[in-house]
């Protein structure tokens, strides 16, 4: 509980001001009850060298420990914090077996799974089997964030969030179950930048921020402004976007810190399809809408191409340094769309294909939908991409 209310608390008032008024708060009550038990005097009773274990322990096994913490919830989220926390009792059983020759019983067994089980309460096990899935995908999540340092871009297009069957191009409002469920998945991915697609209202992006922690911003498509869509981002800042020409969908991107101290800019793109232009004039547009963007060399340009590998496009990301993410990992056989084609893409700047530590596509049967009428929570798949930092 003190995870999930600290949370809120240190976006309003900062990581280091939390750390500081719980640190200064437990010391005051520590104080108040050495004063009601113990004559003050006896506090100076003690060899010399206790009151520098004192302050060491003081520094580095309270006042440190405590602003990391406020940190790290502030970075991760209280979801996310709180089953990366849940893996402690593991390594910690782990390494005690493993150094000290120490050998577990029953009861540190239920300890472990005590631990365990409330990593995925926290995670979100209430609420159905949605929910349940989502839950350990956190917790698996959270796992492989303890491990490695990495930045990972998810890309998503999300259909308005009408869910499958929807028919035309000209959406109502989004479907609150379908919202909730796409929210769940994007959550257990666990994106630091979230690309997508087809989000035609700001009031779903807002929904999202909240639930995923994360900074965002939901533009209208330029010409066809039903075809709009949205970023997020965990750390950075928006990208101006002038170029020429006008995108007729949506182009949009994000600076993300990197270890270097350049920022990693990662864009979001919507590009034209075949069914308003026609095959050949959609293909002309798509790479003209391309062309002010890959002469900046972005390290990652992410999003729904509307063209499948082999055709014109590959040829022209490929003459400007730019690997596809699915051939890169091995696993160009991948669809994105709800058993259909590879439109939707992750492209990579060749500066950085060292960096590209995994990739990975959601499969079709975990975008099932629970919600009345509907099979699938959207007609494409999320697809993402680590880079190591």
């Amino acid at each position: 509980m003190f995870i999930l209310i600290s949370g809120e608390t240190i976006k309003r008032v900062g990581a280091f001001l939390f750390g500081g008024l719980a640190v200064g708060i437990s010391c005051i009550l520590i104080v108040a009850h050495i004063g009601l038990v113990h004559a003050p005097r006896d506090v100076f009773t003690y060899p010399s060298p206790v009151y520098g274990y004192a302050i060491v322990l003081a520094v580095f096994g309270t006042v440190a420990p405590a602003l990391l913490m406020s940190v790290g919830l502030k970075r991760a989220g209280p979801q996310r914090f709180a089953v990366m926390g849940a893996l402690g009792p593991v390594a910690t059983l782990f390494l005690a077996w493993a150094f000290l020759g120490e050998r577990p019983g029953l009861l540190q067994g239920l300890g472990l799974m005590l631990a365990l089980a409330g990593g995925v309460a926290i995670a979100g096990w209430s609420g159905g089997t949605t929910r349940k899935r989502t839950a350990i995908l956190n917790l698996l999540s959270a796992a492989s964030c303890a491990t490695e340092s990495r930045m990972r871009v998810v890309t998503h297009n999300a259909f308005w969030f009408q869910g499958k069957p929807y028919e035309g191009d000209q959406p109502g409002p989004p479907d609150p179950g379908i919202v909730s469920e796409l929210a769940n998945v994007y959550r257990a991915l666990a994106p630091d930048v979230l690309c997508l697609q087809e989000v035609h209202e700001r009031s779903v992006v807002d929904q999202l921020c909240a639930v995923l922690e994360m900074e965002g911003q939901q533009a209208d498509g330029a010409i066809l402004t039903q075809y709009g869509g949205a970023i997020l981002w965990r750390e950075g800042r928006l990208c101006a976007d002038n170029r020429r020409p006008t995108p007729q969908r949506i182009r949009m991107g994000v600076t993300v810190p990197s270890s270097d101290g350049k920022g990693d800019t990662i864009w979001n793109v919507h590009l034209p399809s075949s069914r308003q232009l026609g095959r050949e004039a959609a293909a002309q547009v798509r790479l003209a809408e391309l062309e002010p963007l890959v002469r900046e060399c972005p390290d990652v340009i992410a999003g729904d191409f509307n063209e499948r590998p082999g055709g014109e496009l590959d040829g022209f990301m490929a003459r400007h340094g730019y690997h596809d993410a699915a051939v890169l990992a091995g696993a160009p056989e991948f669809v994105s769309a709800i058993r259909m084609r590879r439109v939707d893409r992750i492209w990579v700047h060749q500066r950085n294909v060292s960096r590209v530590s995994g990739y990975g596509v959601v499969p079709d049967a975990e975008l099932t939908s629970s919600a009345p009428g509907k099979v699938w929570l959207s007609d494409h798949v999320p697809l993402w991409i680590d880079l190591d930092t």
